[in-house]
């Protein structure tokens, strides 16, 4: 699984790369302000937990970035989230959890929304 803290610092590269298209550089900029929601880096590959909390500390612990639109509030405010829900914590226990109780027939509905929501921000 590739890492993402090295994925980042490549696209934070290519964002201050003079030789990139645009075109590349807005998928870069648009990576990085998912905080890596939604990607995939393999056809069926999950997506390491720990590895995806680490990227979000790693964004915000980066606010010195040549391009200061890659620190849109929003994406600010998703990564502390992630981080905030699995400080203190292993995430891959955490993962374990929520799809405990997504698959827990005594989970109210409400409850395994929320648990499905907080896996896909794990990268789940």
């Amino acid at each position: 699984m590739p890492d993402l803290i090295n994925i980042a610092a490549g696209h934070k590269a290519n964002l201050s790369n003079p030789k990139t298209s645009e075109e590349s550089k807005q998928q870069s900029k648009e990576i990085l302000e998912r905080g890596f929601d939604g990607a995939r880096w393999g056809k069926d590959e999950m997506k390491n937990p720990a590895n995806v909390v680490a990227g979000h500390k790693a964004y915000l612990n980066n606010p010195g970035h040549p391009d200061p639109s890659v620190h849109s509030d929003e994406a600010d405010q998703h990564s502390k989230e992630i981080v905030e829900q699995t400080e203190g914590k292993d995430p891959n226990a955490v993962a374990g959890g929520l799809k405990a109780a997504v698959n827990n027939p005594n989970v109210s509905e409400e409850a395994k929304i929320n648990a499905e929501e907080r896996l896909h921000e794990l990268g789940q």
